[in-house]
Order: structure tokens, then sequence, then C-alpha cells
């Protein structure tokens, strides 16, 4: 069963997914370099959405809580999570320079690796942490975390984030 706070994990997620498919239509456009505004525009959606709102609430508040509870899991899957995060920010970095660059084959095979890495970073969430996640945490430690996820989120905007949101899902 998913928690609460878990709940609100696997639906940013889903917004990232349909994201990452809109991306990855661009990059199998013809001429990628006529893309360019929106390939940026992805890029800090990734940033914002995907790091700041996303990232942060698992990096500052369920990695801390689970491995706090479980130094194994601090120790494994933990530790490979946040290291995927540092390295989806160094591939941003990366594709951003590209694309200031012009140089469109770098742009299209660093994209299209970091959209691959990130499938499989958000399969490895979906399908085992975040059930262990739930497994191991008592109730109210869940209810902790969908409390402190709430007010991460109102900390950095609703607003914005149900822009961004919002964006996203008008493009499907």
């Amino acid at each position: 069963m998913q928690s609460p706070a878990t709940k609100i994990l696997y639906h940013e997620h889903e917004i990232i997914f349909f994201a990452r498919a809109q991306t990855l239509a661009l990059l199998n456009e013809t001429d990628i370099s006529q893309t360019q505004e929106q390939l940026l525009w992805y890029l800090n959606f990734y940033r914002e959405y995907g790091d700041r709102y996303h990232h942060h609430k698992e990096e500052e508040t369920l990695f801390a809580t689970l491995g706090d509870k479980n130094p194994m899991l601090a120790q494994g899957i933990i530790s490979s999570l946040t290291d995927h995060h540092a390295e989806f920010r160094e591939l941003l970095t990366e594709i951003e320079a590209a694309i200031h660059k012009e140089n469109w084959d770098s742009v299209k095979t660093d994209f299209t690796t970091y959209l691959a890495n990130l499938r499989d970073h958000i399969s490895a969430e979906d399908d085992e942490f975040f059930v262990t996640a739930d497994m191991e945490l008592s109730e109210k430690e869940l209810d902790d975390l969908f409390y402190t996820f709430q007010d991460k989120d109102h900390e950095l905007g609703l607003a914005r984030k149900a822009e961004l949101e919002q964006t996203i899902l008008s493009r499907q």
C-alpha cells in the first residue's frame, strides 16, 4: 500500500515521465537546432521540478529518515540514488553548455543519456525504494514525511509547482 508521502513522489515521477516523453520527441526532430528554446525549457524543468521540488524532498527528508532508521539502506540504495542525483545535475550542466555552443550532436547524445538514466532511476525508486520506505517506516514517520513534503512545496512555491505540472500535462 502506498502512503500519502510516497504518493506525492509517485505523482512527481509521473509528471517527470510525461516531460521525458516530450523531450525525447524533441530530440527525434530532424533538426533539433530549431528546438533550442524548447530544449532549454525542458532542461530548466528538470532542474526546477525534478531537482528542486522532487530530489529536494528525497535527499533532505526521505533519504535522511530512512537512512537513520536503516543504516544498511543508507550505505546501499540511498547512496546510489544520491549519486544518481549528482550525476543528473552534472549532465544537465553539460547539456546546457552544449546547447549554448550549438553542439547539437552532444545535446542529442547527452540528453538521450540523461533521459535513459532518468528512466532507470525512476524505475528503481518506484519498484523498490518507495515500496521499501512504505514497509520500513512507521505510520507516524510516513505522516511526518507527508507533512514535511507539503511544507517543502509551500516553501518552494505551490503555484510554481502547479504551473510546471500544468504545462507538462497540457502538452500531452
